[in-house]
């Protein structure tokens, strides 16, 4: 609460700085946790770096003076608390061992696409005031986002099985994967120039 009350006080550019060093340590948290995922005997702390970029990330996200009514987000953190429950509790719902590698790929492919609707939304709230730096990041991070739900569902269809093992590739595949990537980034550097 002092801390709320602080920020209140605050010029308008130093709760802006404050958010974004907190954006700034919640990724390093992210990448040492991620780094900390490439080793079996450093996983757990791999995890913990993760769990705390976060809460960082939800902090300073509840930070922004932006943010004017808070009851969507304490209903979205009760049900994604309790969905986390269900799941994470072996009273509720046993998950074996064994199918662990499909149920991390599709929650990797639900955190994806909740960062490709991020982007989406910030460029539907900015729409022509966007900056052309925002506006790079937010088309790559809905690029990049989108090519994540793919993927993490390719991977969960293969491990869950419904998807055959083998690679799937057609005719001119990799031409066409290059051609859509330039499109993408044309069209990213389009709304960079004219974002309406």
């Amino acid at each position: 609460m002092i801390v709320a009350d602080a920020l209140e006080a605050a010029p308008p550019n130093s709760r802006e700085l404050v958010v974004q060093i907190v954006y700034l340590v919640s990724s390093v948290a992210f990448i040492l946790g991620l780094r900390g995922l490439t080793h079996p005997e450093r996983a757990r702390q791999g995890l913990h770096w993760a769990a705390f970029g976060m809460l960082l990330a939800v902090v300073g996200t509840l930070l922004q003076q932006e943010i004017v009514r808070y009851d969507w987000i304490i209903a979205g953190a009760l049900v994604g608390s309790t969905i986390g429950l269900i799941i994470g509790k072996p009273l509720f719902v046993q998950i074996p061992m064994t199918a662990m590698p499909q149920f991390v790929a599709i929650s990797h492919l639900f955190g994806a696409v909740a960062a490709t609707l991020v982007g989406v939304n910030e460029y539907l709230l900015l729409k022509s005031a966007t900056p052309p730096g925002t506006m790079a990041a937010l088309g790559f991070e809905v690029v990049l986002g989108a090519m994540t739900v793919t993927g993490s569902f390719m991977a969960f269809g293969k491990l869950q099985e419904f998807l055959p093992g083998r690679p799937i590739t057609w005719l001119g595949q990799n031409v066409i994967n290059i051609g859509m990537l330039l499109a993408a980034v044309v069209c990213i550097g389009a709304l960079m120039l004219d974002p309406s």
